[in-house]
């Protein structure tokens, strides 16, 4: 980008819908400060026409459309009815609806997961790349199934209310997602860290045709979060602030079913296992009243396959301390299909999702996966009232992978929680943290 954020290159429409010659134009080459559209379209088969090295001049010259896909044409002649080169002409488009009080006594049948069918569910929106691209511009113009709806971080509105979705059609699918960029108004520390997993949540159940962009096509938002966040680090999806936290994410079953998605790891290497990048699943965040740690990280690192640090990983790990107990596997005694993780003596059910009222286990495959030593490692402590025992350990399931001079290696095939009454006596018991030193029963554990 240069030129005050413009693109390297637009496309010169002509003067009217009648001028149609299009060119490509440098933007350094413009004396103004042109208005213009972007069009996030999925590319589908082959292109005829594409931008290459050998093209760019040839293309400055003159664009034939007959060349261009439908989706190119249809873009170019909406561009050209807006008159995007004369903003003022959009005031004539906005149509003065009534408020809502002069229809008291008036009554409407509409549903109520319109958005979420119609946009959060399109085709276009399924795809990875569009939710950077619809975060990051001022404002989008949806060209849905049944009709046009508009986005951005003021309103989200669409033909049958122009005014502004009802509450409880909002309430449904990703029709706030535009206002995640906002600033926090609240004075809440964790106000971004939150936001940042509620997008991450978003793209985790959007698909990706290169199975490796799944760093670069979410680097955009990721650069406009560190811009804000001076003082943090971005690693593999996830912010080194909240890290022992955010690893307590888990993949969602209640996403991936209507989506028809079963979740796998990549078929080449995309991220440490502690990231959800590392996995091709919808996932969600643990929601925490009133954390503390109890995992210890030492070191951090992540290695990029350029000096991009936003961009494709080569590897990485976490390095910390933390207390390890082994695990095992059984089946239910009502339900041979049904799995649990025994800790200590004590079973845990599995699940597919994060039921916050129920201790599980999640595998991050499911129970199928081969994990013959299993390993509980509580990463966090929230306590809502200890005098109570009310509260609940988070924490990582683990494989071992290789053994080391300073510590074991581990991947995470898993994660977990349990009430806090069981938490305490499978993980307290062990050794507990005084004064004079560390908790006798932690363990120096590098994840991979």
């Amino acid at each position: 980008m240069n030129k005050s954020g413009y693109p390297a290159r637009l496309l010169d429409l002509g003067s009217s819908a009648t001028d149609s010659k299009l060119r490509l134009v440098d933007v350094n080459d413009i004396e103004a400060h042109p208005t213009y559209l972007a069009l996030s379209h999925c590319w589908g088969g082959t292109l005829p026409v594409v931008l290459k090295l050998d093209t760019i001049e040839l293309f400055k010259d003159s664009i034939d459309m007959e060349e261009l896909p439908t989706s190119f044409k249809h873009a170019i002649q909406m561009t050209q009815h807006l008159s995007v080169r004369d903003p003022t002409v959009l005031e004539t488009l906005m149509v003065s609806i009534p408020p809502p009080s002069q229809y008291r006594g008036i009554y409407a049948l509409f549903d109520a997961h319109s958005w979420e069918t119609n946009m959060t569910l399109a085709p276009l929106n399924q795809r990875a790349w569009v939710v950077q691209e619809r975060l990051l511009s001022p404002c989008v113009l949806h060209f849905g199934r049944d009709q046009i709806a508009w986005e951005c971080q003021e309103l989200q509105a669409c033909e049958t209310f122009p005014n502004g979705l009802p509450e409880i059609v909002g309430a449904f699918g990703d029709s706030k997602c535009k206002t995640l960029l906002l600033a926090s108004d609240d004075g809440e520390e964790d106000f971004p860290l939150i936001r940042w997993e509620r997008i991450a949540q978003i793209y985790s159940q959007c698909q990706l045709t290169q199975e490796g962009d799944i760093c670069i096509a979410l680097a955009g938002v990721a650069e406009e979060f560190r811009s804000r966040m001076t003082n943090d680090r971005y690693v593999a999806g996830l912010w080194a602030s909240d890290l022992v936290a955010q690893m307590c994410w888990a993949t969602n079953e209640l996403e991936n079913a209507p989506r028809h998605v079963i979740p796998t790891r990549p078929a080449h290497y995309r991220a440490p296992s502690w990231s959800w990048m590392s996995i091709k699943s919808s996932i969600n965040f643990y929601a925490f009243a009133n954390k503390s740690s109890m995992f210890e990280i030492l070191d951090c690192k992540i290695e990029t396959m350029s000096e991009n640090k936003l961009g494709t990983i080569r590897g990485g790990y976490v390095l910390g301390c933390g207390i390890l107990t082994p695990a095992k596997w059984r089946c239910s005694d009502d339900d041979s299909k049904v799995k649990q993780l025994v800790v200590d003596g004590h079973a845990i059910e599995s699940g597919g999702y994060w039921d916050f009222g129920l201790p599980q286990v999640i595998m991050d495959l499911g129970t199928e996966e081969p994990c013959c030593d299993a390993f509980c490692l509580p990463l966090v402590r929230d306590a809502t009232s200890d005098r109570l025992q009310l509260g609940f350990y988070v924490g990582l399931v683990l494989a071992h992978v290789d053994r080391r001079r300073d510590g074991d290696i581990y991947r995470r095939v898993g994660c977990f929680h349990v009430e806090l009454s069981f938490g305490n006596r499978c993980f307290l018991h062990q050794g507990s943290r005084n004064e004079d030193g560390p908790n006798p029963a932690e363990r120096k554990i590098m994840i991979v």
